[in-house]
């Protein structure tokens, strides 16, 4: 057998990982835009932003649809919460008036500028 064989489906498999990483890169600006949509109509309302029990509901219905699939549950627990946090955190930044007490706001900036570093890194792309 050639190495040309390998090579190709090395490439073709890389090429499905992109497609597949561009995927959810779109789909979680996706999620914080709609997120920020939520957080300006609550805010217009005069409906408290932060929601600690939606939000244990929404990890927890991440973590079930993970063991559904077969994937796994602590890291679709992990990227939700990010989530979660990034987009909360990027929208009361860009409003005018004083955020409400996020907790682990701190944690979630640090988080987000070393997001490399918060999962283990694998060779596979």
């Amino acid at each position: 057998m050639s190495a040309a064989g390998p090579t190709r489906s090395v490439e073709r498999l890389r090429s499905e990982i992109e497609t597949v990483d561009r995927s959810i890169v779109l789909l979680l600006g996706a999620r914080e835009r709609a997120q920020h949509r939520l957080l300006a109509v609550k805010a217009s309302a005069g409906i408290a932003g932060i929601d600690p029990e939606q939000e244990r509901r929404v990890i927890a219905r991440a973590r079930a649809w993970a063991r559904e699939s077969g994937s796994d549950e602590q890291l679709a627990a992990e990227v939700i919460r990010l989530a979660l946090e990034s987009g909360k955190q990027a929208y009361f930044e860009t409003r005018s008036d004083p955020p409400p007490s996020v907790p682990g706001r701190e944690t979630v900036a640090r988080e987000r500028r070393g997001l490399r570093g918060a999962v283990p890194r694998v060779n596979s792309g």
